[in-house]
């Protein structure tokens, strides 16, 4: 154990330079989670890949991803900290009872994304109904034409430049934060129309336009039945670069560059995804504009971003465009009936093949859940991304230099922080705690910027965590954690959730079905907790351990002179210092012992000698050196309280004391009771009815998963998540019913 932790302790150490060294490598999170719509008390369960943002394949970099529930207000609910291997996890998320009805967002990432843009973090809105609340529902919804839309407008390449064609994006809403279908035109101070356009039921369109110097234009968008509307056109750049990219139909990338600059300038196109670019294309202009073209396959379906540079690198003008693979993965589902009676035996066949239909063994997850009543204007998850979208959405700003700031976690959880007052001498010392009758305990050393890091292995749950600093001197340093959540604001969602009547009976029968389920709750529970690895003392077992409720109770000094012989206390010029007996070298150990109360280390002997004897359950003693994180530890003496949470001794000011929430404890989802196995037959009436986070199709890309129905009738939903190896990936969606027999 002790030499196992040295281990990692170096390596760890000499992880940070080498991370550093490296290209700024990028990540991305995506999360196959079972509904869409959730009541509160329910759980969100999930499924977790990490890829490299570039090729999509599974990543082995960060081993830690952080889930959060955010609220409508914006504000976080909740945070999970989840360990993956080989690039994937799984976890439940709580959706607890007392939230409120509304549309919360799932935000994911990990700590390296965080060097980054949060626009990068996954992101994706469900809805939670809480049945106790009131909730609007409308035949339709209520409309005043009146009401103002919502419009933005969003130059390709992010800016107009005057004299110069440009295609500008349209995204409108309305209040509700539905896209709406609308037309709309632009037109001169004289009233001739320019241009015109229409927006589809998502409320996305385009039109192309050349602005002219000091000409007046107007912007106006109208819905069926109502009055235009006017918005004003973005800021015209008087000199500048126009950009134009689409996929074309044998999936080469067209890019149309057009400038008002010199001929003689040297622009440079940069593709790039994930961090990976290709090689940059050197372009001279001639006439004012230029077009090259980039063949296809090099990187798998997703968001290409395209920027244009001058000769001293800045950035003239960028966009994403969304790029889409020729040569997809098939999924396809198989089920043993479409439309069957409660309490039935489905077997689902699973094939994954390319377009050709060889088979592609993937890694997949499956979930089987009610059909959701669907919120009027919630958007589905499952629609195609296509250019338009890439072209209405806004860019995240480029990064001046890509040096990470942020190590990531390629062994496991990391806690991080700073020392806050400097300078800090260089034998100064960080030491971290978990509270408790077993003792973990870390210590670090702060780099020259006063940073300190500390990797946490296999604890779960929330627990306190107590961290302090001192310098070589043993003077106290104040310190800081870094913020648990990372920065950044998940976009704001539609403030009010309202159904239609059909959609809200549908609704009253998922509640009616979790009431049934929670009165047998005690019988038929929906998941088991996963075991996990328990907490062993960092320095392996004590060589003694006294149970004081055997002896007399003396004060613990005296209790050291009687009972545990192996600390011996000194009074030297008005110090009081302990010291701990080799029994194996047959001397003493030359300084202090690590001092621990309850796990927590103290470095002055007068805190455990000021303990109350009678709060002390156990002693334990190490008498032997002990190495970690660079330093000997000359032995070590534990106190145990009988409450095991450090208490029953002031911690110094310099303490820094809080909760911390650690890895969260995996569930394992209880599949349907197969009811010909039951003596009686017990309601079920469960609205997932089945979860399968880890299914693999072998070399010939087939995988067969069976599950039954419950007592709940109606439709259901069966979605799959497949990656193959090479970066490949698809979902898809099918659907069941259930009826009564």
């Amino acid at each position: 154990m002790r030499i196992k932790y040295l281990i990692s302790a170096i390596c760890f150490a000499w992880m940070i330079p080498m991370v550093f060294s490296q290209p700024f490598v990028q990540e991305r999170v995506v999360i196959h989670y079972d509904r869409d719509l959730y009541l509160s008390g329910e759980k969100i369960w999930m499924k977790l890949y990490v890829t490299d943002a570039a090729f999509n394949r599974l990543s082995t970099f960060s081993k830690v991803v952080y889930v959060e529930l955010w609220s409508p207000e914006g504000n976080p609910v909740t945070q999970l900290r989840v360990p993956v291997v080989h690039g994937m996890g799984q976890v439940c998320l709580p959706v607890e009872s007392g939230l409120s009805t509304g549309y919360y967002q799932i935000r994911a990432y990990t700590r390296w994304m965080t060097n980054g843009s949060a626009e990068n973090f996954f992101l994706a809105t469900v809805a939670v109904v809480n049945p106790a609340e009131e909730i609007p529902v409308f035949d339709e919804l209520p409309e005043n034409l009146s009401d103002k839309l919502i419009i933005a407008l969003f130059p390709e390449g992010g800016n107009l430049v005057a004299g110069l064609e440009s295609r500008v994006g349209v995204a409108v809403k309305d209040k509700w934060g539905r896209g709406v279908e609308t037309s709309g035109w632009i037109s001169d101070s004289s009233g001739t129309r320019l241009s015109e356009f229409f927006t589809d039921d998502r409320g996305l369109g385009v039109f192309s336009i050349t602005v002219e110097p000091n000409r007046d234009l107007k912007v106006f968008v109208r819905k069926k039945d109502g009055n235009p509307q006017q918005v004003f056109l973005p800021d015209v750049q008087e000199v500048g670069v126009s950009l134009m990219a689409e996929q074309k139909p044998n999936g080469d990338i067209s890019v149309a560059i057009r400038s008002t600059l010199s001929d003689e300038e040297m622009l440079t196109v940069h593709m790039e995804r994930g961090g990976v670019e290709l090689a940059p294309v050197t372009v001279k202009l001639s006439g004012g504009e230029t077009r090259i073209s980039v063949p296809s396959g090099f990187f798998p379906e997703g968001v290409l971003e395209i920027f244009i540079k001058d000769r001293n690198a800045r950035i003239l003008a960028r966009r994403n465009i969304w790029i889409t693979d020729l040569k997809p993965l098939m999924v396809n589902i198989q089920l043993s009936s479409e439309a069957v009676s409660v309490g039935t035996r489905i077997v689902a066949d699973i094939q994954t093949v390319d377009i050709n239909g060889n088979p592609r063994p993937a890694n997949l997850s499956l979930s089987v859940a009610k059909k959701a009543p669907l919120p009027f204007g919630f958007a589905e998850r499952n629609k195609l991304v296509n250019d338009l979208d890439m072209l209405c959405r806004p860019l995240a700003p480029l990064a001046s230099e890509k040096k990470p700031s942020v190590i990531p976690e390629l062994y496991g959880m990391t806690l991080s922080g700073s020392v806050s007052e400097t300078p800090h001498t260089s034998g100064a010392r960080i030491f971290l705690a978990v509270p408790g009758k077993i003792p973990y305990v870390r210590v670090a050393k702060p780099n020259t910027a006063g940073r300190f890091y500390f990797q946490l292995e296999d604890l779960y749950g929330v627990k306190e965590v107590v961290v302090f600093g001192v310098d070589s001197a043993r003077n106290p340093l104040k310190v800081v954690l870094d913020p648990a959540i990372a920065a950044g604001t998940p976009p704001p969602v539609s403030p009010t959730l309202s159904f239609s009547r059909a959609e809200a009976r549908q609704l009253q029968e998922i509640f009616l079905n979790q009431q049934i389920q929670s009165a047998y709750g005690d019988i038929i529970s929906l998941s088991e907790p996963m075991p996990v690895p328990e907490m062993q003392p960092f320095f392996g077992q004590a060589e003694r351990k006294y149970h004081l409720d055997d002896y007399t109770r003396f004060s613990i000094e005296e209790t050291f002179i009687e009972i545990v012989y192996q600390v011996h206390v000194l009074h030297r010029q008005n110090q009081t210092l302990l010291r701990i007996y080799d029994q194996y070298q047959d001397a003493m150990l030359e300084e202090d012992p690590l001092m621990l109360v309850d796990g927590i280390p103290f470095l002055q002997a007068e805190n455990l000698l000021g303990v109350n004897t009678r709060q002390i359950e156990d002693i334990e003693v190490l008498s032997t050196l002990y190495y970690a994180d660079g330093d000997f530890f000359h032995g070590a003496v534990h106190l145990i309280t009988y409450d095991g949470n450090g208490e029953a001794v002031k911690l110094p000011d310099s303490y820094l004391r809080q909760n911390y929430s650690l890895y969260t404890a995996p569930e394992i989802f209880s599949p349907v009771i197969k009811k010909e196995n039951t003596s009686a037959h017990i309601p079920d009436f469960r609205n997932l009815l089945h979860w399968e986070p880890d299914i693999r199709t072998g070399e010939d890309g087939k995988a067969r998963i069976e599950f039954y129905t419950s007592d709940a009738t109606g439709k259901y939903e069966v979605r799959v998540l497949a990656l193959t190896s090479d970066g490949l990936s698809e979902t898809v969606v099918t659907q069941l019913e259930v009826v009564n027999p």
